[in-house]
């Protein structure tokens, strides 16, 4: 978990992240082809993945109250009706989808 924290810290410290994008007044740091994500967006989000969902494929939800308590909120982001699809994780700098 420290990793994706420290990811995340990275990507919130960053000046020069590229492939932001504005949509109805909220940046997000992951639309676009996976191919044309910024390096360290790519890296979170892939992290994310590993440490958010558990081995059900569900949402972590006791990893995601540790990111909180690091100062990242989670919400979900698309869902069906056994659960979560996507998570989205609330930077700084913009919203990081993963899943």
């Amino acid at each position: 978990m420290q990793e994706l924290i420290q990811a995340l810290r990275e990507v919130e410290q960053a000046t020069d992240l590229v492939n932001r994008s504005m949509h109805n007044g909220v940046w997000w740091l992951t639309n676009g082809s996976e191919d044309d994500l910024d390096p360290r967006v790519a890296k979170a989000a892939e992290l994310a993945s590993g440490y958010l969902i558990d081995s059900k494929g569900n949402a972590d939800f006791r990893a995601i109250a540790t990111l909180k308590a690091n100062g990242f909120n989670v919400t979900k982001g698309e869902s069906d009706s056994f659960g979560w699809l996507t998570g989205i994780i609330h930077t700084k700098q913009g919203r990081i989808v993963y899943g």
